[in-house]
């Protein structure tokens, strides 16, 4: 629990740089965050991520791709290798968490004003 409560506190500041920015050597500088990197299971359960590789199985398949809609159905299956896989325009077409999850980096304000 003390991580989500760090997490929502640094998403909190970085809001407050993005919007507000601070001052060097008077100059005025604003901070955006333009990725992060990390384990993406321990991102998926944080996130909480409704696409994950950990979705794929033996007994039932499931949306696995936290980037794309590969195998989340038949059509888009993602065993699918060849030079241009059915799965290849779906990239990004939808978010990989439930839209009424609250996740504690949607406080920046490119992910909760800039992307639907």
């Amino acid at each position: 629990m003390l991580t989500l409560e760090l997490i929502t506190f640094l998403s909190g500041q970085f809001e407050t740089l993005f919007h507000d920015g601070f001052v060097a050597h008077g100059n005025h500088y604003r901070v955006v965050v333009v990725g992060s990197k990390g384990d993406l299971t321990w991102v998926s359960k944080k996130a909480p991520l409704t696409r994950r590789f950990e979705n794929k199985g033996k007994a039932r398949d499931a949306a696995c791709c936290h980037q794309c809609l590969a195998g989340s159905s038949q059509d888009l299956a993602l065993k699918d290798i060849s030079q241009h896989p059915v799965w290849e325009a779906t990239p990004h077409a939808e978010r990989p968490y439930s839209p009424n999850r609250h996740l504690a980096c949607t406080k920046s304000p490119l992910i909760r004003e800039g992307l639907s």
